[in-house]
């Protein structure tokens, strides 16, 4: 049996492994190997895969490292790629730019030459623009630019997808997300229905797309339907670090539906994730969600109640001020990066949001 393949066979045994420590610790093991090989296409292969791992298991600061240097060794020496090699760098490229988005250490110059780069390099691939158009929407979203938004998802969604897009599944649910973002709920739930339905799946959806739905749901009286995503939305990303904005959703839900209790019930489980959060980006959703629901505790006369943190019981008042000023204070820190006041003031709305519903029943006979 040769190195090379017991490289291969590691990377091979990865695949069967989910996302997380394990496969992440299985795969940086295959690339020190392989880079002591020094065999070019098979550190490429590990590098990619390892940028995936890092980029599904809670880890993408990681995944920078990982990806650069692939884009470094392409820039070098494209004949070291094989075809399919090229073409999963360039789709990593989509989730470099989510996560840049997501780190306000990242100065805004370089996050929209990384943009521009990965549209120079889509157009070489032969003009396969549709994820660019998406990506350029996300960043007109971030930025708090609503021209540009309305722009680029126009763009987005009259462009024809091609084999770079994101899968049908995760296509539908981030223009769901954004029709929400323009104040055309209606639309998102027309859209959003096939991957409701489980007509288009992939191993971020349905969960993905209904909970971004929760709230929308609410604003369109669609209570039923609400419940029912949050059941199965919760359920299929419960524990999972890379979901940790995700979770926060949930407990804003259930902050806002009246169903406090259950929300501290998920607070209390899903906390100890925030000790490691993938990014700040991922950090401040679930610490809006966990000051709402802390908030209502205390609005429901539930204040005297604690929460297990860091081996001590956080009382309920203590807990919400350390949310929320962990929350203004990444705010504050992606203004600064931006030269705006957009996160702030989102932030400040999100943090004031008023109940949407007395009491929502979430299970069947539940009253």
């Amino acid at each position: 049996m040769t190195e090379a393949y017991q490289v291969y066979r590691m990377l091979a045994d990865a695949w069967d492994l989910p996302y997380g420590e394990a496969r992440t610790v299985l795969l940086e093991g295959a690339l020190r190997a392989a880079e002591d090989l020094r065999d070019p296409k098979l550190v490429v292969q590990a590098r990619l895969d390892l940028t995936r791992a890092y980029q599904h298991g809670g880890e993408p600061v990681k995944a920078f490292a990982t990806f650069t240097r692939n884009l470094a060794a392409y820039d070098a020496e494209p004949g070291s790629f094989e075809e399919r090699q090229v073409r999963g760098l360039l789709w990593q490229f989509k989730w470099i730019m989510a996560s840049i988005r997501r780190f306000p250490e990242i100065p805004l110059r370089r996050a929209l030459d990384a943009l521009d780069d990965m549209e120079r390099r889509y157009r070489q691939a032969g003009g396969l623009l549709h994820a660019v158009y998406a990506a350029r929407c996300g960043m007109a979203r971030h930025l708090g630019d609503d021209e540009g938004l309305a722009e680029w998802f126009h763009r987005w969604h009259v462009q024809p997808r091609d084999d770079l897009s994101d899968c049908q599944a995760c296509d539908i649910g981030a223009r769901a997300s954004v029709l929400a973002c323009l104040g055309r709920d209606e639309e998102a739930v027309a859209l959003a229905a096939p991957v409701v339905s489980g007509t288009f799946t992939c191993s971020s959806q349905p969960q993905g797309i209904l909970t971004a739905m929760l709230t929308i749901y609410l604003r369109t009286s669609r209570l039923e339907e609400a419940a029912e995503a949050h059941r199965k939305a919760y359920r299929l990303c419960q524990g999972d670090l890379a979901s940790l904005d995700d979770l926060g959703e949930h407990l804003a839900f259930c902050a806002r539906t009246g169903n406090e209790a259950r929300g501290l019930e998920i607070l209390q489980r899903e906390l100890p994730l925030l000790d490691r959060p993938p990014s700040p980006g991922h950090a401040q959703p679930f610490m809006v969600g966990a000051a709402l629901v802390l908030r209502r505790l205390e609005e429901t006369g539930h204040g005297g109640l604690t929460v297990l943190r860091g081996g001590r019981e956080a009382p309920v008042p203590e807990l919400r001020a350390a949310m929320e000023a962990g929350a203004r204070e990444i705010a504050a820190r992606f203004d600064a990066r931006n030269g705006t006041d957009v996160h702030t003031r989102r932030l400040e709305a999100d943090l004031a949001a008023p109940p949407l519903t007395r009491r929502l029943p979430l299970l069947p006979g539940d009253a």
